[in-house]
């Protein structure tokens, strides 16, 4: 039983992440080659893609060492949420939402999101680069490793709007039954 809820929460992480990079493909930040589908609607690129990260971190290491590279874009995603909040509330008060907290909430948010951001990037690398976690010895170069994976997300949002979203653009203003074709930025 225990091999077989590992495997069932092994398959919820690899199909929930495909999915998600599914959507931001459609969202259209991410590279298009992620919106691919095959005939049972599965985003089968996207999976293919999560199976080959998945087994490159089983061969970080360790337990301590996968949860340091793979918590570190996990917590970072607190700090702009509550910050977002705070603006949320701060620019648009008005608007309809199903649950509303006092006004005051938006104050402790970012008070919240000061603190987590302090013991993150000091506590994060501290705690890591000490032989006293879990592991016995340091595991810093994964939490760096982490935010490597975390910035790739960078060059692919990029590479989205600059190339594909901008060869779309061109391609859109080509008059119909006629090719357009790019030179030096100034489209023929």
């Amino acid at each position: 039983m225990l091999i077989l809820a590992l495997i069932l929460s092994a398959l919820n992480a690899i199909t929930g992440t495909a999915r998600s990079l599914h959507q931001m493909s459609t969202d259209g930040q991410f590279p298009k080659f992620f919106q691919s589908v095959n005939h049972h609607g599965v985003p089968s690129r996207a999976m293919i893609f999560n199976v080959g990260a998945s087994i490159l971190v089983v061969f970080a290491g360790g337990a301590v060492q996968i949860y340091t590279l793979s918590n570190v874009g996990y917590l970072a995603s607190f700090i702009p949420v509550l910050i977002g909040y705070f603006i949320l509330r701060r620019d648009r008060p008005n608007v309809r939402r199903p649950f509303r907290l006092p006004e005051w909430m938006k104050f402790v948010a970012l008070a919240i999101a000061a603190i987590y951001a302090v013991i993150y990037f000091y506590g994060g690398p501290t705690y890591a680069s000490c032989k006293c976690n879990a592991a016995g010895t340091t595991t810093l170069p994964y939490y760096f490793i982490g935010w490597g994976v975390l910035l790739l997300y960078l060059p692919m949002y990029w590479y989205r709007k600059r190339v594909e979203d901008k060869r779309g653009a061109t391609d859109v203003h080509a008059a119909p039954g006629t090719a357009s074709v790019v030179s030096e930025g100034v489209a023929e």
